[in-house]
């Protein structure tokens, strides 16, 4: 199978390492907290804010994972221009 190359422009490249480094440092921690502070109100089984950070956890990090892929599979591409 032949391997996927994903070519991205210089300024695209530096975006997706911000995206990615935003999501790992300041949105993770965030939904950890709201994890903690939904579990700290008691039941599990009957808490709404429990359940939504559980699942906006899981869709944050199948983002960051989809975000890493594309990462690794990654190379900037050169642009060439001729003047004519």
């Amino acid at each position: 199978m032949a391997k996927e190359i994903i070519y991205l422009t210089a300024e695209g490249y530096k975006k997706l390492k911000d995206d990615l480094d935003h999501m790992r440092s300041v949105e993770r921690p965030a939904i950890s907290a709201a994890i903690a502070e939904a579990r700290d109100k008691g039941d599990l089984s009957e808490n709404a804010e429990y359940d939504a950070a559980r699942e906006a956890q899981g869709l944050l990090e199948m983002l960051i994972a989809k975000l890493e892929e594309t990462n690794r599979k990654s190379t900037r591409a050169r642009c060439r221009f001729s003047r004519g």
